[in-house]
């Protein structure tokens, strides 16, 4: 039986307990770019997970095949990112954290595991092939987003959640937004993963922590026109450089997570999406010229690869930047 059959045969099995099954992952992009994991839960070396003012994001993939005998891992980790684990393929498995059972038994992909900053003798047991991609959040950029948006700091000992199985659409649309990044470029930009950390982290705090303080809902505001103009006058200096989130909150003169909330109430898009838009644009002036090559205007706009910007180009303009060109009078 292949592993799509599997799937079904698992998620009908699934829903006849009354567990709700989350829809089966279809159309997967490659995930071949995406950091291994070379031990269990254990993120990859990262500068991003620092406190440098980088993306605060790592990213990484636990996968293997189970031919025989079952698969025991364990491990006894503190100060941890806090982490989410999506199941991208149908396995079996069972996972406890300090004792007590987070899950065990049949998994559909799309399945969400969350996990705090510390994992006191947890111990998993695979029982079938398993691909689990995870993300972790680091602390400081959670602490960082708990202050802005509640207005008050953070008490150094506090614990969004308990380790839980998470019905959860959000957390499923960031993880499988993380996937498509990998496969439409090998190392997606330091902005776009500064943008994403802030929205795990936000929406992490926002669901499974304000909501048990029941704290009220701070307004949130746009941008001063001032501010704005700034940090759009920042990406048309910058757009052949990276640019990261940092750069332009600076460039605003706010703290990362009020700037990319207050940067999608006054435009509709987040940094990330507004900063592609800007390329593209400037990328169909430069396809005006017959001499400049596809890769010479990708690389010009701030593209890292010919393949990047093409599939950018086509997601936002409805067709490949060659065929846009030649449709052009």
């Amino acid at each position: 039986m292949d592993n799509e059959a599997r799937e079904a045969n698992t998620a009908t099995r699934l829903s006849h307990t009354g567990r709700h099954v989350p829809a089966l992952v279809t159309s997967l992009p490659s995930l071949a770019h995406i950091p291994a994991e070379r031990r269990w839960r254990e993120p990859p070396h990262s500068p991003s997970l620092t406190a440098d003012g980088g993306a605060r994001l790592s990213v990484s993939m636990w996968s293997g095949r189970i031919d025989r005998a079952a698969l025991e891992v364990q491990a006894d980790l503190a100060d941890l990112p806090y982490t989410v684990s999506y199941a991208v393929r149908c396995t079996n498995l069972s996972l406890s954290i300090a004792g007590r059972s987070v899950i065990d038994g049949d998994v559909v992909p799309g399945t969400i595991v969350l996990t705090g900053p510390a994992l006191p003798n947890a111990r998993a047991i695979y029982r079938e092939d398993y691909a689990i991609l995870r993300a972790f959040v680091s602390p400081a950029t959670v602490t960082e987003c708990y202050e802005d948006i509640s207005g008050r700091p953070a008490n150094p000992s506090m614990e969004l959640f308990g380790p839980q199985e998470a019905d959860d659409k959000v957390l499923r649309h960031l993880m499988t937004s993380l996937m498509r990044a990998f496969a439409d470029d090998a190392a997606p930009s330091r902005l776009f993963l500064d943008s994403l950390s802030i929205s795990f982290a936000a929406h992490l705090i926002g669901r499974y922590h304000l909501k048990q303080e029941h704290s009220p809902k701070r307004k949130l505001s746009p941008l001063t026109p001032w501010r704005l103009n700034r940090a759009k006058a920042f990406i048309d200096a910058h757009l052949q450089q990276p640019i990261a989130l940092a750069d332009l909150s600076a460039a605003a003169g706010l703290s990362r997570m009020h700037f990319a909330a207050q940067f999608k109430a006054s435009t509709g898009m987040s940094p990330h999406m507004y900063v592609l838009q800007c390329r593209v644009h400037a990328s169909k002036r430069l396809l005006l010229d017959p001499e400049r090559s596809i890769r010479d205007v990708a690389i010009s706009v701030g593209f890292k690869s010919e393949t990047h910007f093409i599939n950018v180009f086509r997601r936002l303009v409805g067709e490949a930047p060659g065929r846009w060109r030649r449709a052009v009078p």
